[in-house]
């Protein structure tokens, strides 16, 4: 779907490569292209705004402290970015307490589904890595979908189907034994 792009989207963008200005998204691309796909899932300004800013609090706090108030997100946005944020907890309490925030569960399932289409290609230089974030994601990759198959599509909704993660897990294991 193509959402016709404001200002704010513009500017949530530029928040995100300034705060990721850098920072390499395994194995060998620029970060921000990982924001920029999680967006692209998404069907709404609101959503694709959080999509491109959902790392920024983990990845660049004082930056982004700085730099998010000037957007103008609203109320909701705000929330789900700092549910996004899981300073603190176990990744299984962060997953637990996403699917309390439909805008940061949306999210969420986005940018698992990037990290988990990624590990095909990680695997190639660090299989025994791919394979620790396979097993971390696939634990908690379906409460994620289950959760946000409940939320209501006339407020928002999520483009794509749940990954294959048996052929995912197929690809880094091949990898892994060096096919």
């Amino acid at each position: 779907m193509i959402t016709k792009i404001n200002s704010r989207y513009i500017r949530a963008f530029e928040v995100a490569a300034r705060c990721h200005q850098g920072q390499i998204y395994a194995p060998d691309e620029p970060y921000i292209c990982h924001p920029v796909r999680v967006a692209h899932k998404l069907d709404t300004l609101l959503l694709q705004e959080v999509a491109l800013l959902h790392d920024v609090l983990e990845d660049a706090p004082e930056l982004a402290d700085q730099l998010l108030p000037t957007l103008g997100l609203n109320h909701d946005q705000l929330d789900a970015l700092e549910a996004l944020n899981r300073a603190g907890c176990t990744y299984a309490d962060y997953i637990a307490l996403l699917v309390n925030y439909p805008i940061a569960a949306l999210v969420k399932r986005a940018d698992m589904e990037d990290n988990l289409s990624n590990l095909p290609r990680l695997a190639k230089v660090d299989p025994a890595g791919a394979a620790r974030r396979y097993y971390r994601y696939k634990t908690h990759y379906q409460t994620i979908v289950n959760a946000t198959r409940e939320f209501p599509r006339s407020q928002w909704w999520y483009n794509g189907d749940p990954l294959d993660l048996e052929l995912i897990g197929t690809q880094i294991f091949e990898a892994e034994r060096g096919g």
